[in-house]
């Protein structure tokens, strides 16, 4: 099933919104491009594993490496300590993970 890689985007960032509350404000301006990265690498994977170009391990290789760039954005706003950074990386990537699996990316 084809995903709807914008409707992931908007729901992403209500993921983000929810675990910041208030400061996402203040991380808007610095965190939303590396959402829209976060939503380009989902597309990236959708279309690599479709096209049987993806393992498992490049997978987790691109998942662990969107988390830790949206987690070092985030934590270096003051208004962010590291294991919120954490939880709205987690969160964000969870959206995601449950596109990909809607899309039929078995190990995401």
């Amino acid at each position: 099933m084809p995903v709807d890689w914008g409707q992931v985007g908007t729901d992403v960032e209500s993921a983000v919104m929810k675990v910041l509350g208030s400061s996402w404000q203040t991380v808007a301006t610095g965190a939303r491009p590396q959402l829209q990265a976060m939503i380009s690498i989902g597309q990236h994977i959708e279309t690599s594993y479709a096209a049987h170009k993806l393992t498992e391990a490049e997978y987790k290789s691109l998942r662990a490496m969107q988390k830790r760039a949206l987690e070092g954005i985030l934590s270096t706003y003051e208004a962010i300590g590291i294991v919120v950074a954490e939880q709205a990386a987690d969160a964000a990537w969870n959206v995601v993970s449950a596109a990909l699996l809607k899309a039929g990316v078995a190990f995401a």
